[in-house]
């Protein structure tokens, strides 16, 4: 199956907008297309997130939801979403469209609060994990400062993911810790690691783009442009996990304790 990462820059606080331009990605060719963090919205929009956000039943996600069930494929793509059981909370959320009509959401765990970034006091941290399927693969859903946050790619490796996307706002001067730890996760964990980031200028801000893919062994397939808005297409095969599985087997020797408290206990996974 092949996998896009859409690296477009979007327009702040024009929800539409940035719902056409993941509409016209679709046309290309691909089974999965994967959009940056609150790409719907723009990333640094401050108090408006609480004018923008959106629910599973807004008018732009029952739209994204038509045409992934009408293409036959599945959209990961960023956008504040409101909680859906605390009133007035919004969450930093990727909202997942399935070429079976299905949508759900994954709700950032780990939310920033250092240098420039300040997102505690905009949204609220989530707290499960949510996986789902195109074609023969299962995909988990982490965001941006998730990923250093070793135990959640763990937790979706252990539940069955082949593949972890990263959707992300990840601005320059972070760029060598992502791609230094990015190739380490698809290592320890024998997934594929998706990346997709912000492009250009947002605010006081400079986003690196560099979309990337690595197999399961950590080898880079494919990596996006500097800076640039580009489209970055990964095929991915199954039989490269079943590889990395045989010859790195740390799946099979986490321990069965660690298993269960990570997927039972410490974060309930949620299945499309």
């Amino acid at each position: 199956m092949k996998a896009v990462m859409v690296q477009l820059r979007s327009k702040a606080l024009d929800v539409k907008e940035n719902a056409h331009m993941v509409l016209e990605a679709l046309d290309g060719e691909g089974d999965l297309f994967i959009f940056p963090e609150l790409f719907l919205t723009g990333y640094t929009i401050g108090r408006d997130v609480y004018s923008v956000a959106l629910d599973e039943t807004s008018e732009v996600v029952e739209e994204l939801k038509e045409e992934a069930r009408r293409k036959k494929k599945g959209i990961v793509v960023g956008a504040p979403v409101k909680s859906s059981t605390v009133r007035g909370h919004v969450h930093n959320s990727a909202l997942i469209f399935t070429p079976s009509g299905e949508v759900g959401r994954y709700d950032k765990i780990n939310l920033v609060n250092f240098g420039p970034f300040d997102e505690m006091h905009f949204f609220t941290p989530g707290g499960d994990l949510t996986t789902f399927t195109v074609g023969k693969f299962t995909f988990g859903v982490i965001i941006c400062y998730d990923l250093f946050f070793p135990h959640l790619t763990q937790a979706y490796a252990l539940s069955g993911a082949d593949a972890v996307i990263c959707i992300s706002a990840s601005p320059s001067m972070t760029r060598p810790f992502f791609e230094a730890v990015l190739p380490a996760r698809a290592i320890e964990n024998t997934v594929y690691m998706l990346y997709s980031n912000v492009v250009g200028p947002d605010g006081r801000q400079e986003f690196w783009g560099g979309a990337q893919g690595y197999t399961p062994r950590g080898a880079l397939i494919k990596r996006g442009k500097y800076f640039e808005e580009d489209r970055v297409e990964v095929e991915l095969k199954p039989e490269e996990v079943e590889i990395a599985r045989r010859y790195r087997p740390t799946l099979r020797n986490t321990p069965l304790q660690l298993k269960r408290y990570l997927i039972d206990e410490l974060y309930p996974i949620r299945s499309l």
